[in-house]
């Protein structure tokens, strides 16, 4: 239970751990003297001190326990610097109060400054530490001496005497609170087993991503959550990566809504640009910004104001860079040392699970384009084929019709008698259409049909008639399939043969009757010449050839003119 409320960060840093813990405690005890307000005595004592109406003491409180309560949450979100400012507010109001106003509960005040002093020191840097202790200092001393004009002698030495007393007690417990910070530093810098455990962590993940083969996208996404979740100091964390032969940096993986927000935008940056990643991406070297105030020329993002600390590495492969890993803070000189150490670690680690994973999405692309063209391919082929096919079937249209005489032959081998005509049967119509061997039993007769294939075509069938009943065996569907592969292939090369001969013979035909036409003078004699080789090529009876323009040409040409 105590865990579940007040828990510590899972950092390598023991600085942030323990100013977590005094936010806790601060929390804790100024909300429990808050609490004493809910007792009746109590509330109408404090009532009646400060002549105020209970309803706006209660007031008073409940703003100040709301602002605790901001700074239980932001302590739980490790947002150490939002949590301690809250704190530090609240205390400081309250002690300034029951001290300058001389209320009833005078000594409480002076609490409060003290754990003021105490905790500026323990939970801040050196000059917003350092400027709170001096604000501590002269509340404390106009507290201590605004009524002296009406004390004796006596009572302004005691009390002079009380507030050098303070005064040293609270630089001495600076002092020993700032030596505790600094030693703090010193081990945080150090590593430690927790280091070695995150380490091995992201190399565990790194190596999930090499052997399990994670889309890019989601394993960035992961990465980036896992190193916001280790590092406590770092709220946002980027990926980008360089796109090949351009200096532009597109985000990949970013956290947080703003993160989202980003990648919907497609969010780029310049590589040499004014950003960190900019800087880092053109020099090669790894760029960290411990305080944006401190008058450096680089931006953090407008989306991210609460940055404070940024710190970009940037991914290098084979010499070259691909990306650049950014972090970001929300605390002034929020990485230290160690922290740089181990960001290193994890760059190296995500820089080669990157070439991994782009060199397997390069391979996975090229393998989706092979396939794709192969499939076209093949998809060309078959339409070839098909159109081929088309072209076939009429070819051997075409010369059948030249050729009646030859499309049909049956033979008796009984009589020996060979007649050039045979009827479509069923069993034929079957074979040339399915492309496949028909058997049936006919009067007694088998009956097998087969069909001839020229390219996938059929451009004919056979049938015979055995007269065995019994089965045939598959010896008998082998040799006749076989015939009747060698016999489209010898049809079909007949006809090409034909085809090429009747090619020639036209080819021939023509060339003589432009040699003709050649020696002929005159257009009478060249019409002539033309209408007797025509007729006689084609065997014509009559031949009309008329020279000139037609009568719509002439009408239209009428209109025109007379336009």
């Amino acid at each position: 239970m105590f865990r579940l409320l007040l828990p510590l960060p899972p950092g390598t840093n023991p600085l942030k751990r323990w100013r977590v813990i005094a936010i806790y405690v601060g929390i804790v005890f100024f909300g429990l003297s808050r609490f004493l307000f809910a007792l009746p005595d109590v509330l109408d004592h404090a009532a009646d001190s400060l002549g105020w109406n209970p309803t706006l003491v209660l007031a008073v409180n409940g703003v100040f326990l709301l602002v605790l309560l901001f700074a239980w949450v932001e302590a739980r979100r490790v947002h150490i610097l939002i949590a301690a400012s809250a704190l530090i507010a609240v205390l400081l109001a309250d002690g300034i109060f029951y001290t300058l106003l001389g209320s009833w509960d005078f000594m409480q005040g002076w609490v409060m400054l003290w754990l003021v002093a105490i905790l500026a020191v323990f939970l801040f840097e050196n000059r917003i530490s350092i400027g709170l202790v001096c604000l501590v200092l002269v509340v404390m001393t106009l507290a201590s001496f605004a009524d002296v004009g009406d004390l004796s002698r006596d009572e302004v030495f005691w009390r002079t005497a009380m507030y050098l007393t303070q005064v040293m007690g609270i630089l001495a417990l600076v002092g020993l609170m700032g030596q505790t910070v600094i030693l703090f530093q010193h081990s945080a810098q150090s590593t430690t087993p927790e280091d070695a455990k995150i380490l091995i962590d992201v190399g565990a993940e790194v190596a999930r991503s090499l052997f399990e083969r994670h889309e890019l996208d989601d394993f960035l996404e992961h990465f980036t959550e896992q190193v916001v979740n280790y590092f406590p100091a770092v709220y946002h964390a980027e990926v980008y990566l360089i796109r090949p032969e351009s200096q532009i940096a597109t985000l990949r993986a970013s956290t947080g809504t703003v993160g989202q927000q980003l990648l919907a935008q497609e969010h780029e940056l310049e590589v040499g640009g004014l950003s960190v990643v900019g800087r880092a991406t053109l020099t090669q070297n790894e760029l960290v910004i411990q305080d944006y105030a401190g008058g450096t020329p680089l931006k953090p993002n407008p989306l991210l104001p609460q940055t404070r600390a940024e710190y970009a590495l940037p991914l290098v492969v084979n010499e070259q860079v691909i990306g650049a890993l950014d972090v970001q803070s929300t605390q002034v000189e929020a990485f230290t040392p160690a922290d740089l150490v181990l960001l290193r670690a994890i760059g190296t680690q995500l820089g080669i699970a990157l070439d991994g994973l782009l060199l397997y999405g390069e391979a996975q692309r090229n393998i989706r384009e092979n396939r794709a063209l192969y499939q076209q391919t093949q998809a060309n082929l078959r339409e070839i084929e098909r159109l081929n096919d088309q072209l076939t079937g009429r070819a051997w249209s075409d010369y059948l019709r030249l050729q009646p005489e030859t499309a049909a032959m049956t033979f008796d081998l009984e009589s020996g008698e060979i007649t050039n005509e045979a009827e479509w049967t069923p069993t034929l119509n079957e074979a040339a259409k399915h492309h496949q061997v028909i058997t049936i039993t006919k009067g007694g007769q088998r009956v097998l049909s087969l069909p001839i294939i020229v390219r996938n075509e059929a451009v004919g069938a056979m049938e015979f008639e055995i007269k065995s009943e019994a089965p045939l065996p598959d010896e008998v569907f082998d040799l006749a399939q076989a015939v009747g592969q060698r016999l489209g292939l010898a049809l079909e090369n007949r006809r090409l043969f034909d085809e090429t001969q009747r090619v020639a013979q036209r080819e021939a035909l023509i060339n003589d009757i432009g040699t003709e036409l050649q020696t002929a003078t005159g257009v009478d004699a060249i019409v002539q010449q033309t209408a007797r080789l025509l007729q006689k090529a084609l065997a014509a009876e009559q031949i009309t050839i008329r020279l000139g323009r037609t009568e719509t040409d002439q009408s239209d040409q009428s209109v025109k003119g007379r336009a």
